[in-house]
């Protein structure tokens, strides 16, 4: 028994990736850079044999800290009750490796990298976990071996400690040189077992609408400040940080074709069509909010899956939904991980909303609004959700619901009357309103669309984009559009868009603010858009005498064309990677393998009557050219039949005749042929032996055994005849002892014999 020294680096490597993926799970660099030093610190003393464990009174106090703050954590509500429990886990391992004493410590800690890693896969979809995961898996069971060996080692090292000491402990490290491969082909046999029937139960039994069960212990939506909101509020004017995480995946499709790149997508999320900035009751000021609630959509339980239709889209009792517009149909499959919202996104004119996977949502619902065409869901998911939406592209002509107007502030009443804000259209507008019976309240006038594409074009120019505004004055009891819009002239997508929609509503028109996202990020290996936080963009919609139109005066956000480095086209290749990886395993369920066995199904069924018409196809051609056969080529072949015959039995009997020959000169002429068989397969070198000195004119009288006419071959030189002497000797060892070549041996005989015919004089006759 000996030190098991591979145990120690190999528990340091599981326990590393165990914190190491609970840190990518709850995005937490610092607890990562905070856990490697400990671990790297206390590894550099453990290899300088200048490691002391703590004391158990520091380390059980210590640990009781870290149980307070966990608890305090989940009380708190500030985060994922699971990512607390991590976190403590972590804490807990720390405190374990340094009052590592004995092997139980070490058991715990393979316990305690366990639990982490399963608290991580709980609060993560992430490829890169799965890699790592996997990797984790292979790496803790070889170490979980190891550390049953040294128990077992150290035990037995007790027990047999008077027997050491006497005869010391070489005798005892006799496989110690094998034991690193033993373990790793141990390893790699029993992971490869369980690989595969983890991957035949994930493919025969997937998880059912009941695997949410933690759903409420995952995903915390981003609380990211350039991220999706459902506020609109200019009270804060500061810095605002870019985040690039991924908020989901949309996949395209028109018409039934799947949707090229194109510079933007817009997925609208929600309208606002009020503003409160100067008004005076105690609500908060300068924010957007909505008016119209929406109506719950109806669900056609006949629909596969269950599909999802616009309230007022009842037609007649036999009607669901009426049939489909004459106009472009685009299908979306979106991929949405929680925003902290219950709002679905989606193009412009949804159709339909078709459930595949919505997580942890019990009681699914949906709420439509028919008059901006927005979709929301009965909760806030806190884990990915996957549905269809089938939309037209068009945002139809619907008027807006009664308004309270929003309150304006009088300068920018003033400023969108400008004739370079509007183009001279403004008075225009007004004369013709002043016309009308009503005063065209909220009239829609031919001129609406091309002022609302003046004011586009004038923010355009005349504004900048930025998300940093703390070099501005700060805004003391002031509109924030009218300072964005007179002051400092620059903002985020919100101040432009603000601004429009303010402007447009002061001159009478119909005008609302879309929050949702801006996606151009197209991947081209999978095509589809990956949707980013920092994609959350806001737009106009104002009303013209053609339906709803779409305006987005935000500088600075206009496509251009960009290179596509070597590192974007790495990184989309990942994206492809991590939205297969999405799609094909983590959305798994038993829909899916039904819709895959059925899939399967049908392709073996086309492939079985492809096979049959091939056949029948062959069959016929067959016939055809046996008939030819039979009126053309009948005396030709059968002529060829018969020499083929005779050919063959000609052959048979000279092949007969040569193993005949071959068995009469080793020497086995007399056993049975089976025998006889195996016998001159393995020895047939010493025939070609004596076939080469036959060639050479010695030839081996028949009254001589084997070893006889070796030995009167000492004339030969030296090389030679030891060459001759060894194969010999191996002829009596195949021949009598039963001594069976490999396939391997056999070709190294036929180099041997190769060998010695370059060896042999070729003068031998006068010898």
């Amino acid at each position: 028994m000996y030190d098991i020294k591979q145990f120690r680096p190999a528990l340091y490597l599981v326990v590393m990736i165990g914190m190491s993926g609970f840190c990518m799970a709850a995005e937490a660099p610092g607890l990562w850079l905070f856990a490697t030093l400990l671990m790297l610190t206390n590894a550099w003393l453990s290899y300088r044999d200048q490691f002391r464990p703590l004391p158990r009174f520091v380390a059980n106090l210590i640990t009781l800290c870290f149980f307070a703050y966990a608890f305090a954590e989940v009380r708190s509500r500030s985060g994922s009750p699971i990512l607390a429990v991590g976190q403590f886990l972590v804490f807990l391992q720390l405190v374990k490796i340094w009052e590592q004493r004995a092997n139980r410590d070490y058991a715990q800690l393979l316990v305690l990298s366990l639990l982490l890693m399963v608290s991580a896969a709980i609060s993560t979809a992430s490829l890169t976990f799965g890699l790592l995961f996997i990797g984790y898996l292979f790496l803790s069971l070889y170490c979980c071996l190891l550390f049953h060996l040294k128990v077992e080692t150290d035990e037995a090292k007790a027990a047999m400690a008077p027997a050491i000491a006497h005869w010391g402990e070489g005798p005892l490290r006799q496989d110690q040189t094998n034991l690193a491969g033993s373990m790793r082909r141990f390893t790699g046999l029993v992971a490869a077992y369980a690989m595969t029937s983890a991957v035949l139960v994930f493919l025969l039994f997937p998880r059912n609408a009941g695997a949410g069960i933690f759903g409420q212990f995952q995903w915390r939506a981003k609380n990211a400040m350039t991220g999706f909101s459902e506020q609109v509020s200019f009270q804060n004017v500061a810095r605002i940080a870019q985040n690039d995480d991924v908020v989901g995946t949309v996949k395209v499709w028109q018409d039934g074709q799947i949707l090229p790149s194109r510079d933007s997508l817009l997925l609208r999320g929600l309208t606002h069509d009020y503003y409160n900035g100067s008004d005076d009751s105690e609500r908060a000021k300068y924010q957007w909010s909505h008016r119209d609630r929406g109506e719950d959509m109806i669900q056609d339980e006949s629909a596969n899956g269950g599909e999802w239709f616009p309230g007022d889209s009842l037609v007649d009792p036999g009607h669901l939904h009426p049939p489909p517009p004459a106009k472009p149909r685009y299908r979306q499959e979106i991929v949405l991980n929680p925003t902290g919202t219950p709002v679905m996104f989606a193009m412009a004119g949804a159709w339909s909303v078709k459930p595949l996977d919505m997580g942890n949502l019990r009681n699914f619902r949906l709420k439509y609004s028919e008059l901006d065409q927005t979709i929301r869901a009965s909760d806030a998911p806190t884990q990915p959700i996957r549905y269809e939406v089938v939309s037209t592209g068009s945002l139809g002509n619907e008027p807006p619901p009664a308004h309270m107007r929003s309150h304006i502030d009088q300068e920018i009443v003033d400023f969108a009357r400008r004739p370079e804000v509007t183009g001279g259209l403004a008075a225009q507008r007004d004369a013709e309103v002043a016309a009308r019976p009503d005063k065209g309240l909220y009239y829609t006038s031919p001129l609406d669309g091309k002022i609302a594409q003046n004011i586009e074009r004038y923010l355009k120019q005349n504004y900048k984009y930025t998300l940093d505004l703390t070099d501005t004055e700060r805004i003391a009891g002031r509109d924030p559009m009218t300072a964005f819009l007179t002051d400092f002239k620059k903002g985020h997508c919100e101040y432009f868009a603000g601004a429009m929609t303010l402007m447009c509503q002061s001159l009478g028109m119909d005008a609302r603010l879309v929050i949702g996202f801006k996606c151009d990020d197209y991947n081209e290996y999978g095509h589809f858009y990956t949707i980013r936080q920092s994609q959350a963009h806001a737009w106009v919609e104002v009303r013209t005498i053609t339906g709803w139109k779409t305006f987005d005066p935000t500088s600075g956000n206009v496509a251009v064309g960009k290179t596509v480095s070597a590192w974007t086209r790495g990184k989309r290749l990942f994206d492809f990677l991590e939205y297969t990886w999405q799609n094909s395993v983590i959305s798994y369920s038993a829909e899916t393998r039904d819709s895959l066995v059925q899939t399967a199904e049908s392709k073996l069924s086309q492939t079985a009557v492809q096979s049959s018409q091939s056949l029948t196809g062959w069959r016929k051609q067959f016939d055809t050219l046996s008939d030819a056969m039979a009126t053309q080529m009948v005396g030709p072949v059968v002529g060829l039949l018969t020499a083929a015959i005779i050919g063959a039995v000609v052959w048979f009997i000279i092949e007969r005749w040569k193993l005949r020959r071959r068995a009469r000169r080793i020497g086995i002429v007399n056993f049975p042929p089976s025998t006889q068989a195996r016998l001159m397969r393995q020895l047939g070198f010493y025939d070609d032996l004596l076939q080469l000195l036959e060639k050479h004119r010695i030839s081996r009288p028949p009254h001589l055994t084997p070893m006889e006419f070796c030995d009167s071959l000492s004339f030969l030189p030296s090389n030679a005849y030891d060459t001759i002497q060894r194969i010999t000797q191996l002829f009596y060892r195949i021949r009598y002892g039963e001594a069976e070549l490999d396939p391997g041996q056999l070709r190294r005989m036929a180099t041997v014999i190769d060998r010695l015919s370059r060896q042999l004089p070729t003068g031998n006759a006068e010898l």
